[in-house]
């Protein structure tokens, strides 16, 4: 099988149907190849399809993110072509909004992607790019993952430990071996302090308290507990899951079009929160 590392959905689906229009590659025309894209965003029957070993002389082609870097082994790949980019989430504490943006691999991911060639027999893995830009342009890894997310929770989860309740959070963080950015952690606590969970003097408020104690996204949390307070925690605790996780609605590849249509059909009060609860009951 050949697995192709591509940064994203629209990558992916532009190669698709490339090879789609091509009689040598169309899955319905050609007896020779058959292809898979692989996404997350891929209902679960069409990732199970990658693991299926076509039949002989029929070749496999998965057209993946790095979802197949480290977390799934498709056993009978013996070729990789790595095109070099793949998508990263970033953060932009000025504008207070996280984005997932085309980026170049480290090196590890790039040694990640050659060993996924011939992991039951000997592969060939070819990286389109050159081994200059791989020594000398290439990060050795990735940025940690604490200079990339934002910090709201993390600060929380500080504040509600005994040991640094009367720590300033900056102290705190600079002991860390890769400390995030002085920006990142002040928009943090601006954010905190305008959602009403963190006093001037850093000092958690009750609402703050609970916040901490709550494994989601601080705005999620507040959500879930007002829904409490307010006596509509059902419907709270249903958009809160789907805000936390992804969307319930899925749209599969070849029927994008009648899913948009399905989905307009639960239009409610010009709401997406409220058209999805009105989906999941």
């Amino acid at each position: 099988a050949i697995l192709v590392f591509l940064p994203g959905l629209a990558e992916i689906k532009m190669l698709y149907e490339q090879l789609q229009s091509n009689s040598l590659f169309n899955n319905r025309r050609s007896n020779r190849c058959v292809i898979h894209p692989l996404h997350s965003s891929l209902s679960s029957e069409e990732q199970q399809a990658v693991f299926v070993k076509p039949p002989v002389g029929v070749t496999k082609i998965i057209i993946s993110t790095n979802i197949a870097e480290t977390s799934i082994t498709i056993d009978d790949v013996v070729y990789v072509i790595d095109s070099g980019k793949m998508k990263e989430k970033r953060y932009d504490a000025s504008k207070g909004m996280e984005s997932l943006e085309d980026t170049f691999v480290s090196q590890a991911n790039a040694l990640q992607r050659k060993g996924r060639a011939g992991r039951v027999a000997s592969g060939v893995c070819f990286h389109l790019f050159t081994s200059h830009h791989y020594n000398h342009q290439l990060l050795k890894q990735q940025l940690p993952e604490i200079q990339r997310v934002p910090l709201e929770q993390l600060c929380l989860r500080i504040k509600i430990l005994e040991m640094f309740s009367t720590h300033n959070l900056q102290s705190v963080f600079s002991r860390l071996i890769e400390p995030p950015h002085a920006d990142s952690l002040r928009a943090s606590k601006i954010r905190l302090r305008d959602l009403g969970a963190l006093t001037l003097d850093e000092k958690l408020t009750p609402l703050g308290y609970h916040l901490a104690s709550l494994p989601v996204d601080v705005r999620i949390g507040k959500l879930m507990l007002f829904g409490s307070i307010f006596r509509c925690l059902d419907p709270a605790l249903t958009i809160a899951a789907s805000l936390a996780f992804k969307s319930p609605f899925v749209s599969p590849w070849d029927k994008k079009e009648e899913a948009n249509q399905k989905k307009l059909e639960f239009a409610f009060a010009n709401s997406d929160y409220l058209a999805l609860l009105q989906a999941y009951k």
